[in-house]
């Protein structure tokens, strides 16, 4: 009567290793496909957040505050979006919107993040709360407005575009204004908006609109 012979433990390992062996060889593959899903869905939430933006503005009356320009013609405005509060933060420079360094005093309760008693956190713990104390942690995206002002000759209705060699009068000569909105990701080591943006899901989004006078 013939015994039946069992796996033996040296087959058993040189299975496990070749399984082992196929998944470290296609570990990579997965990875890039999990990190090109986050990057789409980075630019996707700050182009969203881009066009909200420039909606919003563009909304506004021509004569409104905040698209007001400086004695050049020009005005660069600075945000950061904040991560738990879903707002932007006005801040006063190109550094401070990398850094998040500026609580935002429209949120009285931010404060509250290093005491650790904002309600908004009591059900994720204390834990979440002292990551949050930590400025750059804060920081979801960072968010330029630009505002040109322009005479109604520097627009040319054949391409629809407008030559800003022209641009850059005072507010009370501007009939047009051009808009930019720049959105970017807020883990730029070198805190430059303009220079590309670093970290493995940077993005930039960057959004044009003219507002017209009357």
């Amino acid at each position: 009567m013939r015994r039946e012979r069992g796996i033996s433990i040296v087959e058993i390992l040189i299975g496990v290793t070749v399984i082992v062996i196929l998944m470290i060889s296609f570990l990579p593959v997965f990875t890039k496909a999990t990190n090109d899903v986050r990057q789409a869905n980075m630019y996707s939430l700050a182009a969203s957040l881009a066009r909200a933006e420039m909606e919003r503005l563009m909304g506004l009356g021509f004569e409104a505050p905040e698209l007001s320009a400086d004695p050049s013609g020009t005005a660069d405005r600075w945000f950061y979006y904040h991560r738990l509060y879903k707002v932007w933060v006005p801040v006063s420079s190109q550094n401070d919107a990398f850094d998040g360094s500026v609580n935002p005093s429209s949120i009285p309760s931010l404060a509250d993040i290093v005491n650790e008693t904002d309600s908004t956190l009591s059900s994720l713990g204390s834990q979440f709360a002292s990551i949050l104390k930590n400025p750059q942690n804060r920081v979801m995206f960072v968010g330029r407005m630009r505002v040109v002002n322009c005479p109604a000759s520097a627009f040319d209705a054949s391409t629809g575009t407008i030559d800003l060699s022209s641009c850059g009068v005072s507010d009370s000569d501007a009939q047009l204004k051009r808009i930019t909105i720049t959105v970017a990701s807020g883990d730029d080591s070198d805190k430059n908006i303009d220079n590309g943006v670093d970290g493995p899901f940077a993005t930039r989004v960057e959004i044009t609109g003219i507002k017209v006078v009357g």
